[in-house]
């Protein structure tokens, strides 16, 4: 229950986050504000964080899924090596997904940094 929970409240926070840091930064920009500009900064940074809380949830995920589909009589040594491949596809892309948030997230600083400059 606390799994689905927080599985629920990171992922409705990540979508309200990611829908309005954006407009933060390019406000702040725009008006020469850099206070507005960094709160869309640290905004992003709380989305970047809780992607960086979410992997090993689902690298774990995968390996327990792998666990039950080899242990149970569900499938055969071929089609468990195949979702093998499969799952570990999967979580891969969360790590993609945390790779390019971190990269925006260092665009973004180097962004708020040139709207300080006078």
């Amino acid at each position: 229950m606390h799994r689905l929970l927080y599985v629920m409240l990171s992922f409705q926070l990540q979508i309200l986050v990611q829908k309005w840091y954006f407009h933060f930064v390019l406000i702040g920009v725009l008006f020469s504000i850099p206070q507005i500009v960094f709160i869309g900064v640290l905004a992003f940074s709380l989305s970047v964080i809780f992607q960086m809380l979410t992997l090993p949830v689902e690298f774990d995920a995968s390996n327990r899924a792998l666990a039950i589909l080899g242990n149970g009589t569900y499938m055969t040594e071929e089609e468990v090596a195949g979702s093998k491949k499969v799952l570990n596809a999967a979580a891969m892309t969360y790590v993609a997904a945390l790779f390019v948030a971190v990269m925006q997230l260092i665009r973004l600083v180097l962004i708020s940094r040139g709207s300080r400059r006078d």
